[in-house]
């Protein structure tokens, strides 16, 4: 649920099947979530890093993304900017990387990390009427 890795790969999928196919719901749909991924990208950005999800674990803490997702949130990011002339996927992925290169937005990471650590390790991560539930 609104993991932003995975909404970029399914604009990704939709697109590629309107290129290949011609097919006109396609386009649309491809459309409607290249929108919607415009109106959300903002929540994902807590303001030193990226988020993995908009979820937040039992005990309330974000899902921040690890250090590869927040690279990989700013590669897919410079993708959809050279796809689409939608300014804010360059805007989002160059301040992403003023963040990945801020000692304490790393230091924050690795704090914030190992605070959540018992709640994942004791399996109290589970989202409520999740997978888990």
């Amino acid at each position: 649920p609104h993991i932003l890795n995975g909404c970029i790969y399914a604009l990704w999928g939709l697109w590629e099947l309107c290129e290949r196919t011609d097919e006109a719901w396609a386009g649309e749909l491809a459309q409607q979530c290249l929108q919607t991924i415009v109106r959300w990208l903002p929540r994902f950005d807590n303001g030193w890093w990226s988020l993995y999800s908009l979820m937040r674990s039992a005990g309330g803490q974000p899902h921040l993304a690890t250090l590869k997702y927040h690279e990989f949130h700013i590669a897919q990011l410079h993708v959809l900017a050279a796809m689409f002339s939608e300014p804010l996927f360059e805007a989002t992925a160059s301040r992403w990387e003023a963040y990945e290169h801020r000692p304490e937005s790393r230091r924050r990471l690795i704090r914030t990390t190992l605070q959540t650590l018992p709640e994942r390790l004791l399996g109290r991560d589970g989202v409520p009427g999740g997978a888990r539930a």
